[in-house]
């Protein structure tokens, strides 16, 4: 409601001039009626003289007792200083120590140890910056292998040495002085020994011929390992091992990079073959000295012996058995057995050659059958027979079966039989009831399976399992 002039109008209603008259003194109570230019003859502005105006211009010369309800001794001057911070006290930083700080890079770290010069010999090399990079160049037959994942530099000899006044081990040399003066043994033939006699082929490496005493199966032993190549496509190497308790002497095959030793194969020469034990020999030299005949094999005597081939290249052998009977034992090369019967110049064949026992026959060759294959997994097995009969055994796991009713299981056979089914018998196992009478049937024989079932004939319910064994070719 604002103040109006012009109310109430002379020529108005008298009803309305109450809320008129009231309207106006409203305006003269509460609104602004009088616009001064000056008051007691100040001018409103923000220049100095003026009546302060809050207009966001400043006020030039205002002089006021508080600002924000605090009073000039709560401020600064506008020329003041302010100690510099010390170790146990706050303040302001110096200007070099602004310097300071404004040339560190930003994650820089603590400053680690490290060398700032490196001492070959006399000669001492500095580095000439922070980050100066030192380079390590190889020389003749020098070679630096570097390797980034591990943080390692590996110092190798390489290629050709021209000349070297001593090595342990050498491959060759185009030229040599004067042996050693030690009484003519090379420095890389020299016998080594370190303690313990653990060295593995990686100590020796590749390209080396080393002479070390080692602690192998045999006990202590002379030990000449021989590399006579540095590649990585052949890395196979030999050592020979001599025995220090006795005549045994033999050689071990390992790669020259392995951690771990290979087999340790035996020689046999006369001084141990008594002791040995040979299956069969490919070849053969000379003859033994008493005419041909061997006195034992394998420590049976010559009668007594087994003969091995392959199908592929199958033993031609012949036993001479003329003092003992008339005829000779002879194996031709397709396998066939005959007897030889000198008095009328034949070979007769020889069907079924006697097995026997404790010097008793058990059995005849052709009577003989054996395991040939067999296999297993989870609740089933099976094997086959030299004369072709395949066995089968199947398990089935215990389950209840319900009184008056039969579980019924499609079994497929572990391994399915070519030609035919023979048998195949169920039984009942791990029955959980022994009161109870279960019964059990194999039907609807296949080459690749059949049906098994277990029938409770009690009122009350049962459990059991199956076992199952066929047989077939």
């Amino acid at each position: 409601m604002a103040y109006d002039a012009t109310k109430p109008e002379n020529a108005g209603y008298l009803s309305g001039a109450p809320d008129e008259l009231r309207t106006n003194f409203e305006g003269l109570k509460g609104d602004q009626i009088v616009d001064a230019g000056t008051v007691k003859g100040l001018t409103p502005g923000n220049a100095n003289g003026n009546i302060p105006v809050s207009n966001g211009v400043e006020n030039v010369n205002l002089n006021a007792g508080m600002v924000n309800g605090k009073t000039a001794a709560d401020f600064a001057p506008k020329a003041h200083a302010h100690d510099a911070a010390t170790s146990s006290s706050d303040g302001f930083e110096t200007a070099a120590e602004h310097n300071k700080l404004a040339g560190i890079a930003e994650g820089a770290e603590v400053n680690q140890n490290a060398f700032s010069s490196v001492k070959v010999g006399d000669t001492t090399i500095q580095a000439d910056s922070k980050t100066d990079t030192l380079e390590i160049a190889s020389g003749a037959n020098i070679a630096f292998i570097p390797d980034v994942v591990n943080d390692r530099v590996t110092i190798a000899v390489t290629g050709k040495v021209g000349s070297a006044a001593q090595a342990d081990s050498a491959g060759y040399a185009s030229s040599a002085g004067s042996a050693p003066a030690n009484g003519g043994y090379a420095a890389g033939c020299t016998a080594e020994y370190i303690s313990g006699g653990s060295q593995i082929p990686s100590y020796y490496g590749s390209n080396k011929l080393r002479l070390s005493m080692l602690m192998t199966t045999w006990g202590w032993a002379d030990c000449l390992w021989m590399s006579g190549y540095g590649g990585d496509d052949v890395k196979l190497s030999n050592q020979l091992v001599f025995s220090k308790y006795g005549v045994r002497a033999g050689f071990r095959l390992q790669n020259y990079d392995s951690n771990t030793w290979g087999t340790l194969y035996e020689f046999i020469h006369s001084g141990n073959i008594g002791n040995q034990s040979v299956n069969y020999a490919t070849t053969a030299g000379s003859a033994p000295a008493n005419g041909g005949n061997a006195d034992t094999a394998r420590g049976a005597t010559a009668n007594i012996f087994s003969v091995k081939g392959t199908t592929a290249n199958p033993p031609s052998y012949r036993f001479d058995m003329s003092d003992v009977v008339a005829n000779d034992f002879y194996m031709s090369s397709d396998g066939t057995v005959r007897l030889v019967d000198y008095t009328h110049a034949v070979y007769r064949p020889f069907r079924a050659a006697e097995i026997y026992s404790n010097d008793k026959q058990v059995a005849t060759v052709d009577q003989v059958t054996s395991i040939v294959a067999s296999g297993s997994g989870t609740n089933y097995y099976w094997r086959k027979w030299s004369n072709g009969d395949i066995e089968q055994f199947v398990y089935i796991p215990a389950a209840n079966v319900g009184g008056g009713n039969a579980n019924t299981y499609n079994i497929t056979f572990p391994l399915k039989f070519p030609n035919k089914v023979i048998a195949v018998l169920a039984s009942i196992a791990n029955v959980g009831n022994q009161s109870g009478q279960m019964t059990s049937n194999a039907y609807n024989w296949s080459l690749s399976g059949f049906v098994f079932e277990m029938y409770n004939p009690q009122g009350n319910v049962n459990t059991a399992g199956g076992v199952c064994h066929a047989i077939g070719n």
